[in-house]
């Protein structure tokens, strides 16, 4: 897939020396390309006697990208001014299996495990007076396990529970001008996550319910930090706990009709935090746009219009 991308915006405003003539007087372009390509591999089967469902694959991905900035005064007829040049080459490497295995009619054992290698390289000019160039690299590697079980009560009541690791590669900071900024990258961040829940389908399968609850231990938290010196790079600036439930109903209780409702409660902190940090001197003990409660409530109806047409009525509310 192939990306290009312009766009250029006043700075200054611009301005307008006649009702119908406007003017531009300090540009700032931005032309942009990108190039992606992908490709997964899966290979799945069965094995003793159907006991052991699994799946295996291999993915590989590869993006190379270009960003120019310029600018021009251009009310005084100036020359454009080249800002700043970057390009990046990202590779991505997976391997993983993953299997489900029935140890009884009700019950089965899930695990799977995906092994991941993250190459990032990155340079930039800026084209200042001296220029400053930057060269980065670096490679991330990740070995993430799952494991979960999974088991039904009934034929209308399902239960389970699982682990599993979570990646997320370090990068670095290049849309940064700043060289303070530009020649820092920051590290992977990682995530232990567990839940358990129920699914149940009752009253002949016009209501369903489901409830869970999760608990996520994250480690180097990926967050945009401002400096004392006015800079504001990407960083690892510690670690933190999420943990919550949620509890959703829909109900089918006529034709056409569907009711839906569910609440949800979460609660966070910090459990480490780098000194320098934004949330470590602000005296920050839980994490950003993380609400305590969530709420939604809504419903349709649909109806048949004639042979070839459906009208369809809904309203929903949500609390955040």
């Amino acid at each position: 897939m192939n990306t290009d991308d312009l766009f250029r915006w006043d700075l200054a405003g611009g301005f307008q020396p006649t009702p119908t003539t406007f003017r531009s007087t300090f540009d700032r372009l931005a032309i942009a390309s990108a190039e992606q390509v992908s490709q997964e591999l899966q290979l799945s089967g069965q094995a003793f006697g159907g006991d052991l469902n699994w799946i295996a694959g291999l993915y590989w991905f590869n993006e190379t990208g270009d960003q120019s900035f310029s600018d021009t005064i251009a009310l005084f007829g100036l020359p454009t001014f080249p800002l700043f040049l970057q390009s990046t080459d990202t590779t991505s490497v997976a391997a993983f299996v993953h299997g489900s295995w029935s140890l009884t009619p009700q019950t089965a054992l899930t695990a799977g495990l995906r092994y991941t290698s993250d190459d990032k390289d990155f340079a930039a000019r800026i084209l200042s007076t001296p220029a400053v160039n930057v060269r980065l690299g670096r490679t991330d590697d990740d070995l993430s396990p799952k494991l979960g079980i999974e088991h039904s009560f009934s034929d209308t009541v399902f239960g389970y529970a699982n682990v599993q690791r979570g990646f997320k590669a370090g990068g670095f900071n290049g849309l940064s001008r700043d060289p303070r900024v530009l020649a820092l990258s920051y590290r992977p961040q990682t995530v232990w996550a567990y839940e358990a829940g129920l699914k149940a389908d009752l009253l002949d399968n016009t209501l369903r319910a489901n409830f869970a609850i999760f608990l996520n231990d994250i480690k180097d938290l990926q967050q945009t930090t401002t400096r004392p010196d006015g800079t504001f790079p990407q960083e690892n600036v510690g670690d933190a706990t999420v943990w919550g439930w949620e509890m959703e109903l829909s109900a089918t209780p006529a034709d056409g009709l569907d009711l839906f409702a569910s609440i949800g409660f979460m609660d966070d902190q910090f459990d480490r935090l780098d000194p320098t940090s934004d949330a470590r001197r602000a005296g920050a003990q839980n994490l950003p746009l993380v609400s305590d409660w969530t709420a939604r409530i809504g419903g349709s109806y649909a109806w048949d219009v004639g042979e070839r047409f459906t009208g369809k009525l809904g309203a929903s509310m949500a609390y955040t």
